[in-house]
């Protein structure tokens, strides 16, 4: 698996390669077509002064933009390159258990926890760090769940998303791609719902049915003035329409920083929702019935953030103040597309929750199913989800080692326990491994009934309780 990375990494760096150098050509193109356009449109200027630079200004100009808007697309082009090569070494890193290269994940024991620092679950050198790939604050804390608190009911779900995301090594890949290119840290879910919650929009709809009938209004009396000769009452309705829109403008105001504030906190959602909204995962019943909320043709993710996208491209002609003005005097304007994304938000609000439940939940399957697919010699255990008899056997494993030990150091031991009420007793002299062999017990009966694989060549227990 490691000379696998190995060969990504250099086929990415070859290709990284050959478009610093297609970039490199694309400046050079760029500083000779701005140096010969501004020679040949002083030229031009200075035989005819009245149009003749016209010509090669517009030519240069538009190769100058065309060879621009092409560098651009490398840049981004590049700019994914280098996200790519840095998940590849980050995976790297985790195969070779090279902590300095792995992020911090900084996962913090719960209170009073009964093993999460003595199995080295959370720390510096945790098992959480090691296989965390999630990207948003639920999947980390759902992954820290699933390890640090499994309950037997939903074992069986659990282990099916691990085994239907192990395979989908593009999927994982490029949802914490789409996440790093957005946001520079794990992206707070609660933060965005607490948010939501607490910044419902004014409610603006009777405001909106008197401005538009003062509008209405003001448009036929206009009309009747200008043709039939009417008194300008036009002028009164036309007041009254902006002394109620400059009355409703503080609220209109903190409508529009709702807006824009929301759509920036959900750009980075977005994207990653899209990544899993792309795939049917027909094949992965259990993965299809996680993520049916991010295909609904009406309610999925997308539908919602393109219709957030236009209505604040809508309010922020605020930034410019004569077609504002323009605007608002036709129409209520304003009122309209604000009273719109309180309609909208009601759906973002209503909805966010579970993509972002779904979400953590996927996430925290690919960080098993990562770690399932990157090692492949490691097995699904047999989990009994209830007690054996008396005579039957409790615990069976063979070869089992610690998983953040490196293979190369590694020691595999086989240990049995038979009969309920059976007590094992591990003795040795000091520094003969005793706690190294309780923790590789301990930690890989985490990850069992999280529903990963373990570090072993056989496993059969039932249900445990660690304490």
């Amino acid at each position: 698996m490691e000379s696998r990375y190995e060969r990504l990494i250099a086929r990415l760096d070859r290709m990284r390669g050959r478009a610093v150098r297609r970039s490199e050509r694309y400046t050079r193109w760029r500083i000779a077509i701005f140096t010969v356009g501004a020679i040949a449109v002083g030229i031009a200027a200075f035989r005819d002064p009245a149009r003749g630079g016209w010509i090669p200004l517009l030519l240069s100009g538009g190769l100058f933009a065309a060879v621009a808007r092409a560098h651009g697309r490398l840049k981004h082009r590049l700019q994914r390159l280098d996200a790519w090569i840095a998940i590849k070494r980050t995976h790297l890193a985790r195969l070779r258990l090279d902590w300095a290269r792995l992020p911090d994940s900084r996962h913090v024991a719960p209170d009073g926890h009964p093993y999460a620092v003595d199995l080295d679950i959370v720390g510096p050198r945790s098992l959480l760090r090691w296989i965390d790939t999630t990207v948003t604050t639920p999947g980390r804390a759902e992954l820290a769940r699933w390890l640090l608190e499994p309950d037997l009911e939903g074992f069986a779900a659990r282990r099916g998303l691990i085994r239907d995301v192990q395979p989908l090594r593009l999927v994982r890949d490029r949802l914490i791609l789409e996440a790093g290119l957005t946001a520079g840290g794990a992206l707070d879910g609660a933060r965005v719902i607490a948010a939501l919650r607490r910044g419902e929009p004014p409610r603006l709809a009777v405001l909106l049915v008197i401005e538009s009938a003062l509008a209405v209004l003001t448009a036929v009396w206009l009309a009747l003035s200008s043709f039939r000769g009417i008194p300008g009452y036009w002028v009164l309705s036309l007041i009254v329409y902006v002394a109620v829109f400059w009355w409703a403008s503080p609220r209109l105001a903190s409508v529009f920083s709702q807006a824009v504030d929301l759509e920036a906190d959900l750009a980075p959602f977005a994207r990653v929702f899209a990544v899993l909204e792309r795939r049917s995962f027909r094949r992965h019943p259990g993965l299809a019935a996680l993520l049916a909320p991010f295909r609904e043709r009406t309610a999925k993710p997308s539908t919602a953030t393109r219709r957030l996208a236009r209505l604040v491209a809508a309010l922020n002609v605020r930034a410019h103040p004569l077609a504002h003005l323009g605007l608002n005097l036709l129409g209520p304007w304003d009122l309209w597309f604000a009273e719109r994304f309180r309609s909208l938000h009601g759906g973002i609000a209503d909805r966010l929750p579970e993509w972002i439940e779904r979400l953590g939940r996927f996430e925290a399957a690919s960080a098993l199913g990562h770690y399932a697919d990157t090692h492949p010699q490691y097995l699904y255990p047999e989990l009994e989800p209830s007690s054996p008899s008396a005579d039957g056997i409790t615990l069976e494993i063979t070869g089992v080692g610690h998983p953040l030990l490196s293979a190369a150091t590694r020691v595999t031991n086989d240990f049995s326990l038979r009969g309920l009420g059976a007590t094992a007793i591990i003795t040795g002299s000091n520094m003969s491994g005793k706690s190294t062999f309780l923790r590789t017990l301990g930690v890989n009966l985490c990850l069992a009934e999280a529903g990963a694989p373990v570090c072993a060549a056989q496993w059969r227990s039932p249900w445990m309780r660690l304490s």
